[in-house]
C-alpha cells in the first residue's frame, strides 16, 4: 500500500473520508452548512451557529475540533471545548474519541500518513470544571481550600431543600415573593418549559419549580447581566411562544 508524504490531510480532500466515517456508523453525511462550520477559516476569531435541536450542532462541533487536529495540525493541548453541562461534556468526549478512530483508520487504508492527534490532551467540560482543573493545576492555596464545584445535580438539590423558605412561596394577601412573581410571568415560564409538556400550570411540582429556577438563574447570569445591566434593557428575549414580555420589572 502506498503511503502518502503529507503528515496531515490536505484541507480540500477529507469530507469523503468524514461522509465514509458517518455512514459506517449509521449517521448521514455533513451538509453543506455543516462543512462551511467545519472549514471556517483559521482568520475567523468568532463563529456564531444558530440551530434548532438535533440540527447536527454537536456533530459540526466534533469535526471541527477534528478538522482542526488532523487536518490543520493544531496541538491537542492548545484546543478548549465547554459546553454548559456534563451530560453535554461526556456526549462531545465520546463522539471526538470514536469519530476521530474512525476517521484515522479510513484515511491510512486510503494511503494517508495520519498522525496520532492526542485526543487525550483536549481539555473538554464545562465551563465550572474546566476552571476548576486549572485552579487546581495552577493555585495551591484553591487546593488547599478544598475548593469544590456545584455541579447541576448539586445545585437543583440545594435549591430544592431551601427554595421555598429563601424565596418561597406567599402567603394569603401577602405581597408576592420572589418564587410566586416569576412564575406570573407566562412568558418566562414558556421558555423553559419544553415543547412537549401539556400542563398549562408547569411549573407545578417542586423539581420543576427547581428546574425553572435554576434555568432563570443561568440565563440572568449568562445573558442578562454580561449584556444589558448597564442599559437596562430587556435581554434580547422580547417574545417566547405568544407571550411578550411587558416590562424589564417582571425580572427584579
Amino acid at each position: 500500500m502506498k503511503i502518502s508524504t503529507n503528515l496531515v490531510i490536505d484541507e480540500n480532500s477529507p469530507f469523503n473520508l468524514v461522509d465514509q466515517a458517518l455512514i459506517g456508523i449509521g449517521r448521514g453525511k455533513l451538509s453543506k452548512s455543516h462543512r462551511s462550520v467545519v472549514q471556517v477559516f483559521s482568520t475567523d476569531r468568532v463563529l456564531q451557529v444558530l440551530a434548532g435541536p438535533g440540527s447536527g450542532k454537536t456533530e459540526a462541533i466534533v469535526w471541527r475540533v477534528l478538522f482542526e487536529l488532523l487536518v490543520r495540525g493544531t496541538p491537542a493541548n492548545r484546543i478548549l471545548v465547554t459546553t454548559f453541562t456534563r451530560r453535554a461534556a461526556t456526549e462531545l468526549e465520546v463522539r471526538l474519541a470514536e469519530r476521530s478512530d474512525e476517521f484515522i483508520t479510513l484515511a491510512r487504508a486510503k494511503g494517508y500518513a495520519t498522525p496520532d492527534p492526542q485526543i487525550h490532551n483536549l481539555r473538554v467540560g464545562t465551563i465550572h470544571s474546566l476552571c476548576d482543573s486549572l485552579l487546581a493545576e495552577f493555585d495551591d492555596q484553591y487546593v488547599e481550600a478544598g475548593t469544590e464545584v456545584v455541579d447541576e445535580a448539586e445545585a437543583n438539590l440545594r435549591l430544592a431543600r431551601v427554595h421555598t423558605f429563601a424565596l418561597g412561596f406567599s402567603r394569603p394577601r401577602a405581597a408576592k415573593r420572589v418564587i410566586n412573581r416569576l412564575l406570573d410571568v407566562q412568558a418566562l415560564t414558556a421558555l423553559f418549559r419544553a415543547p412537549w409538556e401539556s400542563n398549562p400550570q408547569w411549573p407545578s411540582r417542586l423539581m420543576e419549580r427547581v428546574v425553572f429556577l435554576n434555568g432563570c438563574i443561568a440565563q440572568h447570569v449568562e445573558a442578562w447581566l454580561p449584556r444589558c445591566q448597564a442599559s437596562g434593557t430587556l435581554n434580547g428575549i422580547e417574545i417566547a411562544g405568544r407571550f411578550q414580555l411587558r416590562s424589564a420589572k417582571n425580572f427584579s
